[in-house]
């Protein structure tokens, strides 16, 4: 984009300017605000794994995931590989697609299984997220699945996650 804004004759102050005001779309790794500590990020659009890596490998402070909903038979087994390795200290799994990824997971034989929790659904990984997360650190919504049957769309998911989040 830098290099595309030069040709067009953009400045690198106009450049600067532009994208230190850039704010991200809604539930697309959007800040969600600090509470006691924790900064918590709303990515509700991540439906597939491919999503949820990419949003851990930009938010590298990422101490706690959300991850889950609605089962649609999607492979999992790279998103799985990369969060045995990954430097998250607490993986919490909701819903079926949760419920499936960490058989999976514990199928697999990842590195420190301790690390993969089942938490039911949204409201209840926000609590135990608020319980384990290092202040100073990033808990961040990024399902790598559908919210149909659970929620209308991924809008209403990372609206509810929000207000979960400002008041549990």
């Amino acid at each position: 984009v830098y290099a595309i804004a030069v040709r067009s004759g953009i400045t690198d102050e106009v450049f600067t300017a532009a994208l230190l005001s850039y704010e991200p779309l809604p539930h697309r790794l959007q800040p969600i605000g600090e509470f006691d500590g924790i900064r918590f990020y709303d990515d509700s659009i991540s439906t597939i794994g491919e999503t949820a890596i990419q949003a851990l490998e930009t938010l590298k402070d990422t101490d706690t995931v959300l991850i889950g909903g609605m089962e649609r038979g999607v492979d999992y087994a790279a998103l799985i590989a990369y969060l045995s390795k990954s430097p998250v200290s607490h993986i919490l799994l909701m819903e079926a697609t949760g419920e499936r990824i960490y058989r999976e997971a514990m199928a697999a034989g990842v590195d420190r299984p301790e690390r993969f929790r089942r938490v039911g659904d949204l409201k209840n990984a926000v609590k135990v997220a608020k319980a384990v997360t290092a202040k100073g650190k990033i808990c961040l919504l990024s399902p790598a699945a559908a919210s149909y049957g659970i929620f209308r769309n991924f809008e209403e998911r990372g609206e509810v996650f929000g207000e979960y989040v400002k008041t549990l």
